[in-house]
């Protein structure tokens, strides 16, 4: 019998379902169990795709309706033609707590905090009704970025009550690490905590339906002090024991697992799914030594091929997860090359080398070796994803460190021979490394097979995957000529395979393949190597040459047919490549006098500005030194080129030439500019005047880029950005791949060095010149003006912050916080129970939170006091004044004073938190799961949805707010919004320099350094009333009393002044006539002139009818209206109350419960009308008629006979109204906007903006609608038709907002005086759930 696939028969790699979802592997044995890992070319995230072929729609509909706070998400549901249903599910990295248990074991605190979050995750899920069905130990995941999560709902369950039962078997499991079987008795076994051992007999003894998951969240909830050093492992039986494996071992677990295995049990090999060979007599590898085979726990086969296989393993002597590959086919030569592809990577310890952890062979003889799992995707996977020459020329950094390692690789005298970039891996930190080295081979080494005599095949990739027999070894798209010919190869065939990799980037596919497809040319491997002997690729498009001639020329050098005219090793391939990333001359390439200048043009334009760059360099940059300069660096590399003139055939040549590449380059800023405005600056032509339209675009693409925000600096690290900090106007950042380094404000380097690892936390000195580093092997070093010191720690640092000038905190994994004083010994401290995961100094005291969800204050002598804030996970802390501020993977905000870390206010916000900043508006939380802001204030709870996982937070001292939004940088403050485009990978940190720059990092190692834009400024910081529309701007009244005008660009325009205490300002359409109350004036201005002068006691409106004939107030007296024209008075009714609207020549006013139309024209009747309830609100009809509502949300509207048109119960308490059409929107106390329109009763809501009370509703534009609440800070902006919204933040609460007349510009006076003006296309609107 032949052995079983691992695909599941239903489903197999290549399908796309809903033209979205590609499966591409099936994973086993992971934290989403049995599983097809997928990509959503929607997001370009990866997915998990699981058949469900009992799931019916109505069940798929409810699990997709929402996210559930600890459940794995639901993305999609269908069914597929003619593969059934599926079940598309958000990708989760970590282990099941099943196989925590079985690895690590739990202690009791663990298992009952395990529990909880399983309980309160399911109580989420019967809140929507919805019942899981698999509440177990291997369906609760451990997610590696921290937390509890439970795996998505079964296909079919509706028992809510066997869900709570399962609760109660699960923690007796974690608490005992036995099965639970039937009847459900706590099984015999470790001592348990008295209060625990009760908690779970009573939770098995429960009859069904007695009891909830929120009632046993609360019960585990009173757990506390159990014991957190004992740790009970799970008593494994031989049907579920993993470990047993075919390494020589019968296994005796589910069949799936001979199929990971990777060899045979020594029955029937077939039968077994084995490969049938491994069973016979093999060749032992020699030099290697048998291994248990109890170290490795197999996970999921990831790789195969015609003589291993590589396998995911997880490592339980050093707990941490490995790739494993095995050896299949044990011929001897191939054993031979198996054991000295181990050795020589063994040998090779580089950061872009995959290191070997462990090399032998198992029981039966087959060799293997153990290395670094790298998450992440190869080279080939990103090039087929990078459609444009710009995406692709990012991935440069990459193709440099992959020649900087194969030159180290060279220095010890080892080529590899099978260089491509199916074979380059970029992980998930953003390092390059370089794998399969098993065609490597040692140039010292006289043994004959090395030579590989045999030569088994040469290797495919996507185009040609099966194995070829032949006479060469290699990959021949990418193999060197005398390679191809069986000749001896030295380092410079590693170097042509480099240049061949180079040359995929620039053109988009591979050498020989087809223009447009990253594959090698149709029948190029059946074929074999004649093309490749026989002719060079095809050159390279005069595209690529135009926009970047120096790359095109190292292409040529670096893949020259004979070796002798390439570079002499890979290191000399990086030089020059790392020569082109600075700005550099390239030796391959021969430049003209005019590309020189534009070089030094580029290189000094970071001190010009946009303005100087195409205005003064158009003028000549002072040629003559500039000249001058140039040709020395020419001189220097031996370039010189001859003076002798051209002709006129070859000059009107070049002239087109020139023309071409003006015109691509500036074609390709137009394109890029969405993306990365700096990059589209860097794009457009300096070195000649430009024809009139092409320097037309070209001034627009820098308008553009100067206006959205160009980056003054960018910096490449290896590996992601781990840190960044800020002091003074220095900062300093460390990555991942060990870069550290100190820079000012514009991103000029101070100093950059090379750890000898992975950074892990770095801090800046108060004056910004001294910088503390931890990295990865422990080490610390503390940097400052007079030298350097080190010191190694018993744990890895996570985090540090200086209390001083001379004295650092430093976090650590193991949650000590290690105090360092200058001059002296570092003093560990332990505090948490866990890593270490922020801090901050109070009073010469550290403040500190931990994944152990404690929050603590220790100071010199010790810990001063620390309580249970959280959950385990992630935490963070910020300062508010006399309080602390922390927040949680729970979801719940919290202050502690910081005296002795007694409880203040706390707020579930919902999801898991994982930053916290405290700013004037109140304290900022992020979350990432969903991608939420959230804004907590003495008002209520403000949320906005993001587009992408958050990065970073940061605050500017001129008070603009940044975060990191998937790559963008997102800006508030006070009245205004911005955003930052450019990196090309999530943004994992941000610090504020210097008041008004930023420093970024994102996941590909790019820091970038930004200068703010500025602010917009308040025309007014004194405003007492709320602004009123008037004309083409507005009209307010000041704190003094002054009447003004404001138009759109901030002009101040005097109108005239009121005594007392300003109250109401009003105009009519065309602010013709303006109306200003305080609280015993009333003045009346027309065109100019004082119009009325009426004292008036307090009141409470006040309006100008929009032709501006007359003006209407309330107050004690009633309600009065006057003319305008000569200033009598028109109408008055003493029992009005709550309104006046002037509706055509009629004022409408409100009584007990009746509305009532007063005439104030010649030939108007009065009408009278019964509403049934006080009338509160009233907004004019577009018809004439009026729409009235009460506070307790009844509406009706009335024409202009008086007569009732239709009437609703918006079952809402409402305290605003405004018509915009036929529609009538009403704001909610509840925070909600509620639309109703009267002809067909059509309803609307509008939901998840306000916390509360909406206080006011502006028809503000012809397609949005603005709302504000005197309680909160901001701005609201909708569109009605789908609900899409926007805020414009303000810094303190609002007292009013009016749109101008043309409905593009808002206006918002905050209380504290300050009046902004804001375009209403500032702030995007994002859909519902974005």
């Amino acid at each position: 019998m032949a052995a079983q696939p691992l695909q599941s028969p239903a489903l197999e790699p290549g399908i796309v379902l809903d033209d979205r979802f590609e499966l591409r592997a099936e994973v086993r044995g992971g934290a989403l169990g049995t599983i097809w890992r997928g990509h959503d070319r929607a997001t370009g995230g990866i997915v998990g795709v699981r058949a469900a072929p009992r799931l019916t729609d109505a069940r798929g509909d409810a699990l997709t309706a929402r996210a559930i706070t600890g459940v794995v998400p639901v993305l999609a549901h269908g069914a597929h033609p003619t593969r059934g249903r599926y079940l598309v599910v958000a990708w989760v990295d970590g282990q099941t707590v099943a196989a925590r248990q079985r690895d690590a074991g739990l202690t009791a605190r663990q298992a009952v905090a395990i529990t909880a979050a399983a309980a309160r995750a399911l109580a989420a899920l019967h809140a929507q009704g919805l019942a899981h069905g698999a509440v177990t130990a291997e369906h609760v995941i451990l997610p590696s970025d921290g937390g509890v999560v439970l795996r998505e709902p079964t296909d079919q369950a509706d028992a809510l009550a066997a869900d709570v039962d399962a609760l109660a078997r699960l923690l007796a499991t974690l608490a005992t690490g036995r099965r639970i079987g039937t009847p459900a008795v706590r099984p015999r076994g470790p001592a348990l905590p008295p209060a625990l051992a009760s908690v779970i007999d009573e939770l098995l003894a429960a009859s069904p339906g007695s009891t909830t998951a929120a009632a046993v969240a609360e019960r585990l909830a009173g757990l506390v002090d159990l014991d957190d050093t004992a740790v009970v492992r799970a008593i494994a039986t031989p049907a579920l024991d993993e470990t047993a494996d075919l390494r020589g071992v019968t296994p005796r677990g589910p069949a799936w697992i001979a199929d990971v295995s990777l060899a045979s049990a020594p029955s029937d090999a077939a039968a077994a799914g084995a490969t049938p060979d491994l069973d016979r007599e093999r060749p032992v590898a020699a030099g290697l030594i048998v291994r248990p085979t109890d170290r490795y726990q197999l996970r999921e086969v990831v790789g195969t091929g015609g003589l291993g296989r590589v396998v995911v393993a997880h490592d339980r002597e050093l707990d941490r997860p490995v790739a494993i590959k095995e050896l299949l086919r044990r011929t001897p030569a191939a054993v031979e090359r198996f054991r000295r592809e181990a050795m020589i990577t063994a040998k090779l310890q580089h950061p872009g080398i995959v290191p070997i952890h462990d090399a032998g062979r198992w029981p039966n003889g087959a060799p293997f070796y153990a290395m670094k799992l790298i998450e992440g995707e190869d080279l080939a996977h990103l090039l087929d994803q990078a459609p444009t020459l710009a995406a692709r020329l990012a991935l440069l950094p990459k193709v440099i460190a992959v020649c900087e390692a194969i030159g180290y690789a060279h220095a010890q005298r080892i080529i590899h021979r099978d260089l491509k970039p199916g074979n380059v891996v970029i992980g998930e930190h953003g390092e390059a490394m370089v794998v399969d080295w098993g065609l490597a081979k040692a140039l010292d080494d006289d043994d004959a097979s090395a030579d590989d005599g045999d030569h088994d095949a040469y290797r495919g990739d996507a185009d040609g995957a099966l194995t070829q027999a032949g006479d060469v070894l290699g990959t021949p798209a990418y193999m060197a000529p005398e390679q191809a010919r069986a000749e001896p190869v030295d380092a410079r065939a590693d170097v042509y395979a480099l240049g061949a990799i180079l040359y995929h980037l620039l053109a988009g596919h591979a050498p020989y393949g087809e223009v447009g497809t990253t594959q090698t040319a149709p029948g190029f491997a059946r074929r074999g190597i004649r093309e490749l002997i026989a002719e060079p690729p095809a050159a390279l498009s005069a595209e690529v040459r135009a926009t970047v001639p120096e790359l095109a020329a190292i292409v040529d050098k670096a893949m020259a047919r004979t070796a002798a005219a390439r570079y002499p090793t890979a290191l000399e391939l990086a030089r020059e490549l790392r020569a082109f990333e600075a700005g550099q001359l390239v030796s391959a390439h021969r430049y003209t006098l005019g590309a020189m200048l534009a070089r030094w043009v580029r290189r000094h334009r970071a001190a010009l500005t946009v303005a100087a760059a195409l205005l003064a360099v158009m003028a000549g940059l002072g040629a003559l030194a500039v000249v001058r300069i140039v040709r020395a660096e020419r001189t220097a590399r031996h370039q010189r080129a001859t003076a002798v003139a051209a002709s006129a055939r070859a000059e009107a040549a070049q002239t087109r030439a020139e023309a071409e590449r003006d015109a691509l380059a500036v074609t390709t800023a137009e394109q890029v500019l969405p993306l990365d405005p700096t990059e589209a600056l860097g794009w457009l032509p300096h070195d000649r005047a430009l024809p009139a339209p092409l320097a037309a675009r070209a001034l627009a693409v820098a308008t553009a880029a100067t206006a959205r925000g160009v980056a003054t600096a960018r910096v490449q690290l290896r590996g992601w950005i781990v840190r960044v900090a800020s002091a003074g106007d220095g900062v300093a950042a460390v990555s991942a791949g060990g870069d550290v380094g100190l820079w000012d404000a514009d991103g000029h380097p101070r100093w950059r060095l090379a750890l000898g690892a992975p950074g892990t936390a770095v801090a800046i000195g108060p004056r910004g010149d001294q910088v503390v580093v931890g990295s990865d092997d422990r080490q610390v070093h503390w940097w400052r003006p007079d030298g350097v010191v080190a010191v190694t720690l018993p744990a890895v640092a996570t985090t540090a912050r200086f209390v001083d000038g001379d004295e650092v905190a430093i976090g650590t994994a193991a949650g000590a916080i290690v105090r360092w004083r200058r001059g002296g010994a570092p003093i560990a401290q332990p505090v948490h129970r866990g890593a270490v995961l922020a801090l901050a100094v109070l009073d010469g005291d550290v403040a500190s939170v931990g994944d152990d969800g404690d929050v603590a204050r220790t100071g010199a002598s010790g810990v001063r006091w620390r309580v249970a804030a959280h959950g385990s996970g992630d935490t963070d802390l910020a300062i508010d004044g006399d309080e602390l501020v922390t927040v949680g993977a729970d979801g719940w905000a919290r202050r502690w004073r910081a005296a002795d870390g007694a409880p203040g206010a706390a707020r579930d916000l919902g999801a898991p938190l994982q930053q916290v900043a405290v700013d004037a508006t109140g304290v900022i939380a992020l979350a990432t799961a969903p991608a939420r802001r959230f804004r907590w204030t003495a008002a209520g709870v403000e949320t906005l949805a993001l587009e992408s996982a958050i990065g970073g937070l940061a605050w500017a001292t001129d008070g603009w707010r940044a975060y990191g939004d998937g790559p963008a940088i997102v800006l508030e403050r006070s009245g205004d919004r911005a955003r930052l485009d450019g990196h090309r990978d999530r943004v994992m940190a941000l610090a504020a320099v210097a008041g008004d720059r930023l420093a970024s990092g994102d996941r590909l190692g790019e820091l970038r350094f930004w200068r703010l834009p500025a602010p917009r400024t308040a025309p007014l910081d004194d405003a007492a009333t709320a602004p009123a529309a008037c004309g083409a701007g507005w009209v307010v009244v000041r704190a003094d009393g002054a009447v003004v005008t404001v138009d759109p660009t901030g002009a101040v325009t005097p109108v005239g002044r009121v005594e007392g205490r300003p109250r109401l300002v009003a105009a009519d359409r065309a602010c013709g006539v303006i109306a200003a109350a305080s609280d015993a004036q009333l003045r009346v201005w027309r065109r100019g002139a004082l119009a009325i002068d009426q004292a008036i006691a307090a009141p409470v409106r006040l309006v100008v009818d929009p032709p501006g004939a007359s003006v209407a107030a309330l107050w004690a007296d009633g309600a009065v209206a006057w003319r305008v024209a000569d200033g009598a008075r028109a109408a008055h009714a003493p029992d009005a109350i709550e309104f006046v609207v002037p509706v055509g020549d009629r004022l409408w006013v409100a009584t007990r419960d009746r509305v009532r139309a007063l005439a104030i024209g010649p030939t108007a009747t009065p009408i009278e009308a019964r509403f049934g309830a006080t009338p509160a609100l009233a907004a004019p009809r577009p018809d004439g008629g009026l729409a009235v509502a009460s506070v307790d949300g009844r509406v009706a509207v009335f024409d202009a006979r008086g007569a009732e048109l239709a009437r609703v119960d918006l079952g809402a308490v409402i305290l605003s109204l405004t018509a915009r059409g036929e529609w009538l929107y009403a704001g909610g106390a509840d925070g909600a906007i509620y639309g109703w329109q009267p002809r067909d009763g059509q309803r609307r809501t509008l939901a998840a903006g306000h916390p509360r009370w909406v206080h006011g509703v502006d028809d503000a534009a012809p397609d949005r609608l603005a709302s504000w609440s005197r309680g909160g800070n901001g701005v609201r902006l909708w569109r009605p038709d789908d609900g899409a919204t926007a805020l414009v933040p303000t810094l303190t609460p609002v007292l009013g907002a009016a749109s101008d007349a043309t409905g593009a510009w808002l206006a918002v006076t905050e209380k504290a005086g300050a009046l902004r003006i804001v375009p209403l296309t500032s702030a995007p609107l994002r859909a519902p759930g974005r």
